[in-house]
């Protein structure tokens, strides 16, 4: 598989330790992008003639501006013109990424990187003189300040000379928390929290509850008379379901402001008395004050499963809270990934409306490719069998034990030729009776949706080929609620496939054919004794 394809080979946004850079550390980042659209200009002064060309920023626009911890990241394009005095111009974009630690500086620094990065690329189309000069500059960057360069200008053109090399590491983008994961910001009043909630609430659509309901019915003989929590309300209506079936008592858990809303809706259906709502984080109950329950029912999940990190709460109330014998819906939880493509990504840009515009097409990846995306994908977009990358049995499962999840090595083969553009993930969980609710592109359409890694650039890929990749979630050790995404680009020569292995490779075919051979043989021993 060719992989001659212009991204770098790392993408990444803050960690920890970068989260802790020194404003000493911004001003020189800053005087770096300065110094290299000032190196610029006086290039295309020594190539061009002063006064004998113009440039012109004809317009930016910010991408994204996200607050990541302490810091700020922001993305900018820029689209430049340039002109010379006999009436030859090019036009170009570039893109930067910036993390500081402001806002202000942020933007700041996003706007001149990127303005800087369209200037370059502008000068190169005037050809091979003026790229000379620039690769002359280039050269004269000490190192220290050159790696700063590349790791914050996002340049296209940059090849990878190697698939074993590529990988991508982006982190989950922060999506605001409810009250039950995260402290309310001082500058909302109650109203705004409602609000938000009630939205929240809104948006979430009826399969969770369509599902539970359907499993709650199935298993009413082992609800009747028995006590339950419901964690993680919503709008409290698996806490209805459960009553109506004969629960002894609903404990009904949540620390936002819904929890009014909850004690109407079990008063407007007469199980106020069944119905106790506590408004609290699970993990502030004393266990000395609630009763051991039999079944503990919540809708935890987030995107990618582990999006906010509920599970958490979940098993705290398990170790607190459920009998032993005691049954949990949903049960089991199990995360997937595949190799796909990603048409919104690319096909869209090759005809906007008669017009191509592969080039902004190319920043708009690579400005995707930072954090994971949340999109509903057809299942003629998958490429290859979903790889299983976690299985949780949550009714025994620690904490600890889901702080990283996957970090295989994984080797997908491709059942169809088409574009690999990116990594779809999914989930689906198990009740106690073994009914699922799956998020995957082949079954109905959730909430939920898929989450994709969006590669920067597809690479063709035919029938059986192999696609090697590592995937890894891992906790983010400063905020626990949320997890962070790593993904790398495997040479599959160099990993160890499956056995049998359908995949093209000779290796897999002598493997397979020998182990046919055997089956073939011990379901006829009179071929064998030939």
């Amino acid at each position: 598989m060719y992989n001659g394809h212009e991204y770098l080979s790392c993408i990444k946004i803050n960690t920890s330790k970068q989260a802790a850079m020194k404003n000493t550390h911004e001003k020189a980042e800053l005087m770096d992008l300065i110094a290299e659209h000032r190196n610029l200009i006086l290039t295309a002064n020594k190539v061009f003639g002063e006064d004998k060309w113009s440039h012109t920023v004809v317009n930016q626009t910010l991408d994204f501006v996200e607050i990541i911890g302490a810091k700020c990241c922001t993305g900018c394009v820029s689209f430049v013109r340039v002109q010379l005095d006999n009436g030859n111009f090019h036009e170009d974009i570039g893109y930067y990424s910036a993390e500081e630690s402001t806002k202000g500086l942020s933007i700041h620094n996003a706007r001149v990187g990127s303005a800087a990065n369209a200037l370059r690329r502008v000068l190169l189309s005037f050809g091979d003189k003026i790229e000379k000069e620039l690769q002359q500059l280039q050269k004269q960057i000490d190192p220290e300040r050159a790696n700063n360069i590349q790791k914050s200008m996002i340049q296209s053109d940059e090849q990878i000379p190697d698939k074993s090399n590529v990988s991508i590491k982006a982190p989950i983008s922060h999506v605001q928390q409810t009250e039950l994961t995260s402290e309310p910001e001082p500058n909302k009043n109650t109203n705004q929290l409602k609000a938000s909630s009630l939205e929240s609430t809104i948006n979430i659509t009826t399969e969770i509850n369509q599902s539970s309901s359907t499993n709650v019915q199935t298993v009413e003989p082992s609800l009747k008379k028995k006590n339950l929590i419901e964690e993680k309300l919503r709008q409290g209506i698996l806490s209805i379901f459960c009553a109506q079936v004969g629960a002894k008592k609903v404990y009904a858990v949540e620390a936002s402001t819904l929890t009014n809303s909850i004690k109407q809706v079990s008063i407007e259906n007469n199980m106020q008395d069944q119905i106790k709502v506590i408004h609290s984080k699970v993990e502030d109950i004393p266990p000395d004050s609630l009763e051991k329950v039999d079944v503990i029912v919540s809708e935890w999940m987030g995107f990618y499963l582990v999006h906010e990190g509920m599970l958490d709460s979940i098993l705290f109330a398990r170790d607190n809270f459920l009998h032993e014998d005691g049954l949990l819906f949903p049960s089991i939880a199990k995360l997937y990934a595949s190799p796909c493509q990603l048409p919104s990504m690319y096909d869209f840009w090759n005809d906007v409306c008669g017009v191509s515009m592969s080039c902004i097409g190319k920043e708009y990846r690579k400005a995707k490719s930072l954090k994971p995306e949340i999109l509903l994908l057809n299942q003629d977009d998958i490429l290859a069998e979903g790889k299983l990358l976690a299985w949780l049995d949550l009714k025994c499962i620690s904490v600890k034990e889901i702080d990283v999840l996957g970090g295989q090595d994984y080797v997908s083969v491709c059942k169809k030729d088409g574009k690999f553009q990116g990594i779809c993930i999914w989930f689906a969980v198990e009740f106690p009776d073994g009914s699922e609710l799956s998020t995957g592109p082949y079954d109905e359409t959730t909430h939920w949706k898929q989450t994709a890694m969006v590669l920067p650039e597809d690479m063709e890929v035919i029938s059986n080929e192999p696609i090697a990749f590592k995937f890894e979630l891992k906790r983010d050790a400063s905020h626990p609620r949320r997890y962070n995404m790593e993904l790398s680009l495997l040479d599959a020569e160099k990993v160890e496939h499956d056995i049998p292995c359908n995949c093209h490779m000779t290796k897999c075919i002598v493997t397979k054919k020998y182990i046919d051979d055997l089956d073939e043989s011990e379901s006829d021993p009179e071929k064998n004794d030939l």
